[in-house]
């Protein structure tokens, strides 16, 4: 009879995990449709030509305060979203499935095998020469940066890379949740003011961040500014976003993504990879380019005489 019980109990707690997860999933899920739905409402009051690319960066909790002004389906959809438990209850379901989700431990994984190159180059770049002294003939000489890189991590829930060597990172989010993650606005964050300054970044990370952010134009000023913060020629970019956003988009495709986006913020393309949930990017920012085009104009006789012969 015991083990019977045991064997209930152990049943028992497995349903109420799934079922939190399956409410937590659903809280998120909530959370973006009614979001969406307070961004499309606002956009038609804003007048043609009025709209401003900092507007609706991202969300936070005073955006779902009623206002005098608030039309009666904008008083219902903040209605709606103060019931649910607002950005809170969002960001509370988001950390407890954060670290379950095996997506979430790939992303990691993946920042982290892209860095350590970075971290531990070969010893002929390491910033200083090492003493005869230090090492005795034949040893193996560590391979550590003097300098550590610094790595900033947008929209974090957590601090993922504290204790990872030689690195320097910071997780921030317009509302944290977490005691390792500071408050701030990327779009906020100061611009290097000489190509060899400190406040250069070596990595930004951006997952699951651009699908959250409702306005497509703050969605490219957040990709325009990461690309100047980034150190030249080295800085590298991780873009995480749900397969679906590219995949199911009307308007941007992952090739548009990286030709028609990414190459004149000077962001260059160095791996891309699927799972069946999501799309994985990593660039390299800092190049240069040159304004090198070849364009055929061609009139509609010169395109019809092209197919002559055919």
């Amino acid at each position: 009879m015991g083990r019977r019980t045991k064997h209930i109990t152990i049943r028992q707690q497995q349903n109420q995990h799934t079922k939190t997860k399956k409410d937590s999933t659903a809280v998120i899920r909530k959370f973006h449709e009614l979001c969406k739905k307070l961004y499309t409402l606002r956009s038609a009051t804003i007048p043609k030509g009025g709209h401003k690319a900092t507007q609706a960066t991202a969300l936070i909790e005073e955006d779902f305060v009623s206002m005098p002004t608030d039309s009666a389906q904008i008083a219902t959809v903040k209605a709606e979203l103060r019931a649910m438990g607002g950005l809170a209850a969002y960001q509370e379901a988001s950390l407890h499935n954060e670290l379950r989700q095996p997506c979430t431990r790939a992303t990691i994984k993946w920042v982290r095998q892209h860095l350590y190159p970075l971290i531990h180059p070969p010893a002929a770049e390491t910033t200083a020469p090492e003493s005869p002294a230090a090492a005795p003939p034949g040893a193996k000489r560590p391979r550590q940066r003097q300098v550590p890189l610094r790595l900033l991590d947008v929209g974090a829930l957590t601090n993922h890379w504290s204790g990872f060597g030689d690195l320097t990172p910071r997780s921030i989010d317009l509302n944290p949740r977490h005691p390792t993650v500071e408050q701030g606005d990327f779009l906020q964050e100061p611009l290097p003011a000489t190509p060899d300054s400190p406040a250069f970044y070596d990595a930004i990370v951006h997952s699951l961040v651009l699908n959250t952010v409702p306005d497509p134009r703050a969605r490219g000023r957040m990709l325009y500014h990461a690309a100047r913060l980034l150190r030249p020629g080295r800085g590298l970019l991780f873009v995480v976003l749900p397969r679906a956003c590219l995949d199911n988009s009307r308007y941007l495709t992952l090739a548009h993504l990286q030709a028609a986006l990414m190459r004149p913020l000077g962001l260059t393309l160095v791996s891309q990879r699927s799972s069946p949930g999501l799309t994985y990017t990593l660039l390299l920012g800092g190049v240069k380019h040159n304004n090198f085009a070849i364009i055929l104009n061609l009139t509609r006789p010169e395109v019809d005489a092209l197919s002559i012969g055919e």
